[in-house]
């Protein structure tokens, strides 16, 4: 395969590259990924999409009609808590609160790439979810469809603010911080947690582990990810337990362990030093 770098800043050549293309894909895991307007584009040029199950991406792009979405994850909620205090607090600045977190979220790269080859072999499948996606747009995305969805946006929150009630307090009530928890604040965007029921098993080896922790990359967020010697006790466990839930892994770590855990666990899934794995009914998502 070929890869090509195209400078799409001139007019002409942002209008004429979609017609250069056989697939457009998105790999994004960033809780500032929001709509996902760039697939709509792709879909509009009649491209089928190899997207992310992320966010507002799974808003628009039908899975197995479009194209495909590869399945996503990040830690649980309430591991998020310490970004929260250390912005705070001014122990970490608002680049690692918000940029911190894309860290330890990624999507299953296995299935990327079998569905990216699946999508290449099957030229007709292709065209057909290119088609597809094309007249999704031209029905539910042209401007004369989306200012009457507003119109409707809004009759439904004047009607919903008309009986609102506060059944019971904010979950937010007991938070201190002004900030908040952002896997809490994020937790509909991906498609699974890293949390105890979730399989676990080792992929590289500590000489891995220790060259991406410090690679220049990484560096640049060592303020707020869980130090080296923490991420090689775990990876060591992980190795010598073999394939098991993470719950077996947590069991083996204090109480006071168990966030950084779930957290390196995530950020080691991120740079593909352990693979991680959930059965169908941990989400409702069939993907």
């Amino acid at each position: 395969m070929q890869l090509r770098y195209v400078d799409a800043r001139p007019r002409d050549a942002r209008r004429a590259v979609w017609s250069m293309g056989d697939i457009f894909t998105l790999p994004s895991d960033n809780i500032q990924e929001t709509f996902g307007l760039a697939p709509v584009e792709g879909m509009a040029a009649g491209l089928p999409v190899v997207a992310t199950d992320w966010n507002g991406f799974r808003d628009n792009i039908r899975h197995g009609e479009h194209g495909f979405l590869i399945p996503t994850f990040q830690p649980p909620n309430g591991t998020g808590a310490g970004l929260a205090y250390g912005h705070d607090a001014g122990l970490i600045d608002y680049d690692h609160y918000i940029g911190r977190p894309p860290n330890m979220s990624a999507l299953i790269t296995q299935r990327q790439h079998w569905r990216l080859r699946l999508c290449l072999m099957m030229e007709n499948f292709a065209h057909t979810w290119g088609a597809a996606g094309q007249q999704y747009v031209r029905e539910h995305l042209d401007w004369s469809h989306i200012i009457g969805q507003y119109k409707a946006l809004f009759v439904e929150l004047a009607a919903n603010r008309s009986v609102a009630q506060q059944s019971s307090p904010s979950i937010w009530a007991a938070q201190r911080s002004t900030r908040q928890d952002p896997f809490a604040l994020f937790s509909t965007y991906p498609t699974f947690k890293v949390d105890a029921q979730t399989w676990v098993e080792a992929c590289g080896n500590e000489a891995d582990l220790k060259r991406e922790h410090q690679s220049s990359g990484n560096v640049v967020w060592a303020a707020s990810m869980v130090a080296l010697p923490q991420m090689v006790q775990l990876h060591s466990l992980i190795r010598s337990t073999g394939k098991c839930q993470i719950g077996t892994i947590l069991s083996k770590v204090t109480q006071e362990q168990v966030v950084r855990a779930l957290n390196g666990l995530a950020w080691m899934a991120k740079h593909n030093l352990v693979a991680l794995s959930w059965q169908p009914a941990q989400s409702d998502r069939p993907l």
